[in-house]
């Protein structure tokens, strides 16, 4: 599943956002590993299906992570 993590604003450096390919979507309150020396906690996730409708191929999930 493609999963955009976004983390909180920390100046003006950095990456907001990360898009990565993982099988199994982190739980709300879990901490993710954004570089060696900083780790995020998970604030909420939001799932978003991309299914089109009248179409017979099922759409791509994905989902975007917001980190606190």
């Amino acid at each position: 599943m493609h999963v955009k993590f976004i983390r909180p604003r920390s100046g003006n450096h950095g990456r907001r956002s990360v898009k990565r390919t993982i099988q199994n979507v982190p739980a709300v309150g879990s901490t993710v590993k954004w570089t060696d020396d900083m780790s995020f906690r998970v604030a909420s996730v939001e799932y978003h299906l991309n299914v089109t409708p009248g179409q017979t191929a099922p759409g791509k999930a994905s989902a975007s992570v917001l980190l606190a």
